[in-house]
């Protein structure tokens, strides 16, 4: 049973990290289009 949630646990925190990862990510390439606009 302990086993089961601990892996659960890992597998939401996993999950949570990549969202993190990818909002941020967006956030940094919005940014940057917002600061350098591209040419033309």
């Amino acid at each position: 049973m302990t086993g089961e949630k601990n892996k659960n646990h890992r597998q939401r925190k996993i999950a949570y990290v990549l969202c993190c990862s990818l909002l941020v990510g967006a956030a940094v390439v919005c940014l940057k289009k917002w600061v350098f606009p591209p040419a033309g």
